[in-house]
């Protein structure tokens, strides 16, 4: 089965502090992570979604993708359309929409990730938080010795 509508919509919002909005209408998803990383929608049956790329990745996408256009209604050069037609696999979509978030992610500044990190985590159960930094406690020397040891 091809990557579908709800497939993308899932994976947008598995993306770390992600949020699902609706500012172009209800039939628009927009995802945002602090900036749009990804617009869903749907056209005749065919799910269709806007992702950042690196320009020069984004060409090279459309030149071996014929579902891969310049991004509708976006800056042609840093925005593509995927058609979710069946024709780009799977995993393929799904590396294009991490990428795209990450991409957000690092336009953001600095303290405003830091934020969202922190957000993630209020998320998670505090004694596994410390079960986590209990065990990342080490006597271990380096595998590679001292003077390989990061400053």
């Amino acid at each position: 089965m091809a990557f579908d509508f709800q497939q993308c919509r899932d994976h947008c919002l598995m993306q770390l502090q992600s949020i699902e909005d609706f500012p172009f209408g209800p039939d628009i998803y927009v995802y945002k992570v602090g900036k749009i990383f990804a617009i869903l929608s749907e056209k005749e049956g065919v799910a269709r979604v806007n992702l950042k790329c690196d320009p020069a990745e984004a060409v090279m996408l459309r030149d071996i993708f014929p579902a891969i256009t310049p991004g509708y209604h976006m800056n042609k050069q840093h925005w593509n359309t995927v058609l979710l037609d069946g024709s780009v696999p799977d995993n393929e979509i799904k590396r294009q929409i991490e990428n795209s978030y990450q991409l957000i992610v690092n336009s953001l500044p600095k303290k405003k990730r830091s934020e969202q990190f922190m957000a993630a985590l209020a998320g998670f159960d505090k004694d596994f938080i410390r079960h986590l930094e209990q065990n990342n406690k080490t006597d271990n020397q380096p595998i590679f010795g001292d003077e390989n040891a990061a400053d």
